[in-house]
């Protein structure tokens, strides 16, 4: 019996610039990195010096929500389900 190889995983650090929707952006980024390249986010978290934003992490939490409800879709479409 032989066990699949553990997949790599990136850590990755991104800051938006001025005038940026940080959460669109993210959104948008999650997305393409989906579709075009097989990638998926298994986690996310937002750093500030002052602590965590509650209203951002809450909004950041709705779009992986709907992100992984959208990956389940492609992934089904993918299996012909």
């Amino acid at each position: 019996m032989t066990s699949e190889p553990r997949p790599v995983t990136f850590v990755l650090t991104l800051q938006p610039l001025p005038g940026v929707d940080p959460v669109k952006a993210l959104r948008w980024i999650l997305k393409t990195v989906l579709r075009r390249h097989g990638m998926r986010c298994v986690h996310v978290c937002e750093e500030n010096d002052g602590g965590p934003s509650r209203s951002t992490m809450t909004a950041i939490d709705e779009v992986l929500r709907g992100y992984c409800d959208a990956q389940q879709r492609i992934f089904a479409a993918h299996r012909g389900e």
